[in-house]
């Protein structure tokens, strides 16, 4: 009975440790103009799987703000139906802060009908990190509002 009691202190001990030295959620928001992609259009001509959408840029801590990290995407069409005029991009992003980088990636669904990306949300997953943020995961949601970006990630350290 003793050695059974002591396994449940230690049991309750560690599972008490554990909860008191998980990272607390941190929210980072950064803010972007949206520059014109660099666009690689692979056969068949005009929008079609494998074509490739890339972004290079600066996020600031505000809008207008100080330049706090740089950023680079690729999106890549994964999926495209010409009937309906939608399609679906794998997404993938880098932002290089001073101190490490910070991985994301999506599966975005688009509308052409809709014409330019003049407004458009979506969320994806915080993937991974370098430096500072090696081992980061979490979430971010980003927002494209008249050629303004927002994009808010809420994530833990290790």
């Amino acid at each position: 009975m003793k050695i059974l009691t002591a396994l449940f202190g230690v049991f309750l001990a560690s599972s008490l440790f554990s909860a008191a030295t998980e990272a607390e959620e941190e929210t980072l928001v950064l803010y972007s103009e949206l520059g014109e992609p660099t666009r690689l259009d692979v056969e068949p001509k005009g929008l079609s799987v494998g074509d490739i959408i890339s972004r290079r840029g600066t996020k600031q801590s505000s809008p207008g703000g100080e330049v706090i990290a740089d950023y680079f995407s690729q999106a890549i069409i994964t999926l495209y139906d010409p009937e309906s005029q939608r399609s679906v991009r794998s997404y993938f992003i880098e932002t290089i802060f001073e101190e490490g980088s910070i991985y994301m990636m999506d599966l975005v669904e688009m509308d052409h009908n809709e014409g330019p990306l003049d407004s458009h949300v979506h969320e994806g997953a915080i993937v991974g990190g370098t430096g500072k943020y090696s081992g980061i995961r979490g979430s971010y949601q980003l927002t494209i509002e008249e050629g303004q970006t927002v994009k808010t990630l809420t994530y833990r350290l290790p």
